[in-house]
């Protein structure tokens, strides 16, 4: 019998942190093991309990955010930052930036709104419950390379004949830091698109993109269906929508429906590029829980294009990849920081071969 997902609650409120008890207590498989109402608390708990996952409640007297960053330097344990509906948008970008693995929103009254955060509350515990997270360091310190790591050079003669004309990028669980650092170290006259498809809580699309804006130099918005790709823009797609593209090089925005109950699906992206570009594509998966985007990596590779998974020891949850690589689709195997000089690299050349008359 699989063991319970065993659960810190951590609020300010003993009220709430009842309230939690309560909403685990209907289910087998989720068990309280301890709670706490400061941070202090919270700390010593996430280390001495070992819980599978942590959730904790936002408010005046107790600031989610930092304890995050606080447990994350430490305990390394992944949390869920729960949140009343106020300030909403800056919350889940501040929830991204300290490494948290999801923000949820949940009104103080009953009623549907409420009914609904509780289910995606549990759901989020069981989806994330098998994420291994890594340990973020605070400013100033640099993390350990892990000895499954594989660093790959790009050898000279590929950027020499590399002639590529769209950058396709998936990402999951872990993503908005990974592409944030991705991004922040791109050169500001790209000269091709980016598309991003990043799977993200419904709702929360806008934040992400004001929280990649800040990464870097590139103009960052969201994907608009039928508008054409510009060189040096990179385009997230919205919620609840597929993000293509066409051989105009136009984008394409699709009701089709879910993919392994996902939309947008990193899959759909891929196969979308596959078809418009074949080998004129450079296709990138990170890191990220399930298999999305994984075989279509596999199939962008064969139809050509350069390819190119996250490494272990850089992904918080090293599932696409692991999945991608599996199946021959990665190319190359890099850590997260040697993406960005890579792509750089990749698409030095694009200036002087004009293959397409980007704006």
């Amino acid at each position: 019998m699989p063991q319970p997902i065993r659960i810190l609650v951590v609020d300010s409120s003993a009220v709430r942190r009842r309230h939690m008890r309560a909403i685990m207590a209907g289910s087998d498989d989720l068990v309280v093991v301890g709670e706490a109402g400061s941070t202090t608390r919270a700390i010593e708990l996430a280390r001495t309990l070992l819980p599978t996952i942590v959730t904790v409640g936002n408010s005046a007297e107790l600031d989610a955010f930092s304890l995050t960053a606080s447990i994350m330097s430490s305990a390394a344990v992944p949390v869920i930052i729960i949140s009343p509906p106020q300030h909403a948008r800056e919350g889940a970008i501040r929830a991204v930036k300290v490494g948290a693995v999801a923000f949820v929103e949940m009104p103080e009254t009953d009623g549907s709104a409420q009914r609904k955060a509780v289910a995606e509350v549990t759901y989020l515990i069981r989806t994330m419950a098998e994420v291994k997270v890594v340990t973020r360091h605070s400013r100033g310190q640099k993390p350990k390379t892990g000895s499954n790591a594989k660093i790959t050079e790009l050898p000279r003669a590929l950027r020499a004949d590399t002639d590529i004309d769209v950058i396709a990028i998936g990402a999951s669980t872990g993503g908005p830091q990974a592409l944030h650092a991705v991004l922040s170290k791109l050169p500001a006259l790209l000269p091709v698109p980016v598309l991003i498809v990043q799977h993200l809580s419904s709702g929360f699309e806008n934040a992400l993109v004001d929280y990649f804006r800040d990464a870097g130099p590139l103009a960052v918005r969201m994907a608009e269906d039928g508008e054409p790709m510009s060189r040096g823009v990179v385009y997230i797609a919205p919620d609840n929508h597929h993000m293509g593209v066409d051989r105009a090089g136009r984008i394409v925005l699709s009701d089709a429906p879910p993919e392994n109950g996902l939309r947008p699906a990193v899959g759909f992206l891929f196969r979308s590029v596959r078809n418009a570009f074949q080998e004129r594509a450079l296709g990138v998966l990170l890191t990220g829980m399930g298999r999305d985007g994984a075989e279509e990596l596999a199939r962008l590779r064969e139809a050509g294009a350069v390819t190119i998974a996250q490494d272990e020891a850089t992904s918080v949850v090293f599932g696409m990849p692991r999945e991608a690589i599996a199946l021959g689709g990665a190319k190359y195997i890099l850590g997260i920081d040697e993406i960005a000089p890579a792509i750089t690299e990749l698409t030095r050349n694009r200036e002087k071969r004009h293959s397409r008359a980007w704006l």
